[in-house]
C-alpha cells in the first residue's frame, strides 16, 4: 500500500504476460511512493532491474511473472510485517464491511463475484491484513478460475478480455478487475469488519448458514491466518479486536444464488 508499482518493458511477449499482474485500485491514505521495475531483454533472456538495480534475470516470460509475482508479495508483506494476515476475501455493501474466510480454493472468489453482481464492493478476494489501526485488503485483482465461467452470469465474455496465466495443472486462471465485471469503481479502506462469514464448500448442494460465537469466530480465523513477525498471543489479541467484535456465521456454500441470498440475511440482521 505504501508503494505504487510500475511494471515497464518494450518486449511485446513479456507485456503480454505482465498483464496478469495489473492491478490499480483507489487506495485510502498518503501518496504512495512511486517504484518502477523495468523488465529488459537481454541476449537470450531478461533482465528484472528496480530502479535501476538489477534484481534477477530469467529465462522466459513465464519465469519472470511468477518472479515478480512473488516479489510484490513480499513487497506488501513489507508494508504490514507484523500483521496477521488472513485468508479472506473483503467486501461492502453501503457502510458494511463482510470479510469471507476460507482457505485456497474455498469459493471466495466466485461468491465475491456473484455478491458484486448484488451490488457489493469488492475490495480483495484473498488477503486482508489486521493491523492495529483495523482491517485493509491486500491489493490484487480477482485471481478467478475458468471454472467459474459457467456459475457467474456474463463471466465468460468478460474474462475474454482479461489477462490469463496458466498453472502446472494446465488450469487457466484470470487477473480481473472488479470495474471490468461491472462495479462502477475499485477502492480499498482500512476499517472494521462487520459480519464474517467462514465458507464451508459444499459444491453441488445447498447453501445455508448459521450465526457462531465469538470465540469460535477467532479460532476459526486464526486458523486461517498468517503470521510473521508478532507472536501467537499478540495476533489472537489484534485478531480478537478487528473479528472477533463482529457477527460470525457459519456458511455451507453450495448455489450461488442461495449463498447470496445468506450472506444479504446475514447483513440485515446488523441493521
Amino acid at each position: 500500500m505504501s508503494r505504487r508499482v510500475t511494471l515497464a518493458t518494450a518486449d511485446r511477449e513479456a507485456f503480454a504476460a505482465l498483464r496478469f499482474l495489473e492491478c490499480d485500485p483507489e487506495i485510502a491514505g498518503p501518496p504512495p511512493e512511486e517504484l518502477t521495475i523495468s523488465i529488459e531483454p537481454h541476449r537470450t533472456y531478461y533482465r528484472i532491474v528496480q530502479n535501476g538495480e538489477l534484481l534477477r534475470e530469467q529465462m522466459t516470460t513465464k519465469s519472470v511473472l511468477e518472479s515478480l509475482h512473488a516479489h510484490l508479495f513480499i513487497l506488501s508483506l513489507a508494508d504490514h510485517p507484523a500483521a496477521p494476515l488472513v485468508h479472506a476475501a473483503s467486501l461492502r455493501r453501503g457502510e458494511r464491511r463482510v470479510l469471507l474466510v476460507g482457505p485456497k480454493g474455498g469459493g471466495k472468489t466466485t461468491l465475491a463475484l456473484c455478491l458484486l453482481q448484488d451490488g457489493y464492493e469488492v475490495e480483495g478476494d484473498e488477503h486482508v491484513f489486521v493491523t492495529p489501526e483495523g482491517l485493509i485488503a491486500r491489493p490484487r485483482g480477482l485471481r478467478v478460475k475458468e471454472s467459474a465461467a459457467p456459475i457467474v452470469p456474463g463471466l465468460p465474455k468478460v474474462l475474454a478480455a482479461a489477462a490469463s496465466y496458466q498453472d502446472p495443472h494446465g488450469h487457466r486462471i484470470y487477473n480481473l478487475d472488479p470495474r471490468q465485471s461491472g462495479a462502477p469503481s475499485w477502492r480499498i479502506e482500512r476499517g472494521g469488519a462487520d459480519a464474517v462469514i467462514l465458507l464451508r464448500p459444499n459444491h453441488g448442494g445447498y447453501s445455508s448458514f448459521r450465526p457462531i460465537s465469538s470465540l469460535t469466530l477467532v479460532r476459526e480465523v486464526m486458523a486461517e491466518c498468517g503470521i510473521t513477525r508478532m507472536d501467537r498471543g499478540k495476533a489472537v489479541s489484534v485478531v480478537a479486536k478487528f473479528i472477533g467484535t463482529a457477527k460470525g456465521y457459519d456458511l455451507s456454500l453450495g448455489d450461488p444464488a442461495g449463498a447470496v441470498a445468506c450472506v444479504n440475511k446475514a447483513l440485515e440482521g446488523l441493521f
